[in-house]
């Protein structure tokens, strides 16, 4: 009776180490699996991440250019003015000057 109680102890026993293999191999399989959909998952977020950065580039050279393009405008406004201004002045010192120069020396 004792070698059969030992005999069924064994077969337990590797039972036991069998079903351990069983699930140590589900959990490996498990782990891969998870793996895979991770790496697909990621690399579906960086090419959509990607085109994300893309389009937004394309926007903001689009603005950058707009912005640049306005601010030319407004360089030459303000230029023209300037000369503008200048010119105006101009004239006035000189209505001034000869104005002087008629009162000093008379006309």
């Amino acid at each position: 009776m004792t070698n059969s109680t030992l005999q069924e102890m064994q077969r337990i026993e590797m039972e036991a180490h069998e079903l351990f293999k069983e699930y140590d191999a589900r959990i490996e399989q498990s782990y891969q699996e998870i793996q895979k959909r991770l790496d697909v998952a990621g690399k579906k977020f960086d090419e959509e991440t990607e085109q994300e950065l893309t389009q937004l580039d394309s926007l903001l050279a689009g603005k950058k250019e707009q912005a640049e393009q306005r601010l030319n405008e407004i360089i030459t406004e303000n230029q023209q003015l300037v000369e503008k201004a200048l010119t105006s002045k101009k004239q006035l010192l000189i209505d001034q000057i000869v104005g002087e120069v008629v009162k000093v020396y008379g006309s």
